[in-house]
C-alpha cells in the first residue's frame, strides 16, 4: 500500500475511477491554517473530477500559441480558420508559427483536442469535418522550424521565461489557446503533482508533506509559476522595478556589449499576465495511450508511410482506437 502518489503528468482516470486516490478538498477543509483565498482555486480546481480534487499542484507550466500583441492582438483564443486568415499575411502558417509538422501535431494533441475528446464521459468523436479541418490544418506545416516566424507554441515555464519574451520583443506578450474549433484558450500543465491514498493509515503526515511544498524554501526550488498567489504578486511588483535596483526581480540581468540593466517589465505587461491567470479555464490533455494513438496515424498519413488514404479513414481509424481505448479505461 502507498501513502503518497507521484502523478506528475499522469493521465489519473485510472487510479480515480479505482477510488485510489482521496479527495484533498477534505484535507483542505479540515486544515484550520488552510485559507484557500492563498491560492489559485480557479486553476486548482481545473484538476477536480466529479467535483473531488485528487491532485495537489504545487507549481504550474502555462501552455499555447504566444507572441508579442502587434502580431497576435488580444485574443485568448482563435480557429483554425482565424488563424489561417493572419497566417495567409505572413505567407503561410510556416511563416507565422517557428514550430514544425511534430511539434505543432504534439501541441494540438495536447492543448487543441478539446472539441472531439470527453475523457470523463468516455466519449470521441473525430469522423466530421472540424476534426477533418484539424488534420489538414496539421499538415500545411513543414517538417523543419522556422526560427524567423514571429509566434511560438508550446509552454511558458516561470516567470523569468515570461519576462526574457516580454522584454526581448518590447511588447506584451500575449498567450492564447492552439487554433481549434471551439477556439478555446491556453492551458495549464501541472508539475510535480502529487496524491493522497485513499486508504493512508497516516493522513496528517501526507498532508504536512503535501503543505511543506507551498513553503517559502521549497517553492524557490521548484520550477514554474507558483499556485501561491502571493508569491506571483510580490515577483509582479519586483518584475516593474528598475533592474539597477536590487529589489528588482532581475537585478543583475544585463543586455549588450555594454551590459546595461535590463528594462524592467510594464505595469500593462504584468496586469496582462496577472489577469491571465485569473482567466485560464482548462488544463492540457493527459493521456499518453490516445497520444500515441493519434501520432501515429497522423504521422503515418501526413508522411504516406503507410498505403496511401483518406482522410476520412484515417479519421475513422483513430475514432476506433482511441473509442477502445477510453472504454478500457472506464472498465
Amino acid at each position: 500500500e502507498f501513502d503518497l502518489y507521484v502523478l506528475d503528468g499522469l493521465n489519473t482516470m485510472g487510479l480515480t475511477n479505482a477510488g485510489v486516490l482521496a479527495d484533498l478538498y477534505t484535507y483542505m477543509d479540515n486544515d484550520a491554517n488552510f485559507k484557500r483565498e492563498t491560492y489559485y482555486m480557479n486553476l486548482w480546481s481545473l484538476f477536480e473530477k466529479n467535483g473531488c480534487l485528487y491532485e495537489f499542484v504545487p507549481t504550474f507550466n502555462i501552455a499555447g500559441t504566444y507572441g508579442a500583441e502587434s502580431v497576435i492582438g488580444d485574443r485568448t483564443g482563435w480557429t483554425i480558420d482565424e488563424f489561417t486568415t493572419l497566417a495567409d499575411q505572413y505567407g503561410g502558417p510556416r511563416n507565422l508559427l517557428v514550430n514544425n509538422r511534430s511539434l505543432v501535431l504534439g501541441y494540438m494533441i495536447q492543448y487543441g483536442l478539446f472539441p472531439y475528446i470527453d475523457l470523463e464521459n468516455s466519449t470521441c468523436d473525430f469522423t466530421n469535418e472540424g476534426f477533418y479541418q484539424w488534420l489538414n490544418f496539421i499538415g500545411g506545416f513543414t517538417t523543419d522550424s522556422n526560427y524567423e516566424a514571429p509566434l511560438s507554441c508550446g509552454w511558458i515555464y516561470d516567470f523569468n521565461q515570461y519576462y526574457d519574451l516580454t522584454v526581448s520583443t518590447d511588447d506584451t506578450i500575449i498567450v492564447a489557446g492552439m487554433p481549434a474549433e471551439d477556439a478555446g484558450g491556453p492551458v495549464v500543465m501541472a508539475l510535480n503533482a502529487y496524491g493522497i491514498s485513499a486508504t493512508t493509515e497516516h493522513p496528517e503526515l501526507c498532508w504536512d508533506f503535501l503543505m511543506s511544498l507551498m513553503e517559502d524554501e521549497t517553492q524557490e526550488r521548484l520550477t514554474g509559476f507558483s499556485m501561491r498567489r502571493d508569491r506571483m504578486e510580490e515577483q509582479f511588483r519586483r518584475a516593474t522595478i528598475s533592474n539597477d535596483n536590487p529589489d528588482a526581480l532581475f537585478y543583475g540581468w544585463t543586455v549588450g556589449e555594454e551590459e546595461a540593466p535590463y528594462p524592467c517589465m510594464t505595469q500593462e505587461s504584468v496586469d496582462y499576465f496577472r489577469n491571465l491567470l485569473e482567466n485560464i479555464n482548462r488544463c492540457a490533455f493527459r493521456n499518453d495511450d490516445i497520444y500515441n494513438i493519434i501520432i501515429e496515424e497522423a504521422t503515418a498519413y501526413f508522411n504516406e508511410t503507410k498505403d496511401p488514404i483518406s482522410i476520412e479513414t484515417v479519421a475513422a481509424q483513430i475514432q476506433d482506437r482511441v473509442l477502445k481505448c477510453l472504454q478500457e479505461t472506464a472498465k
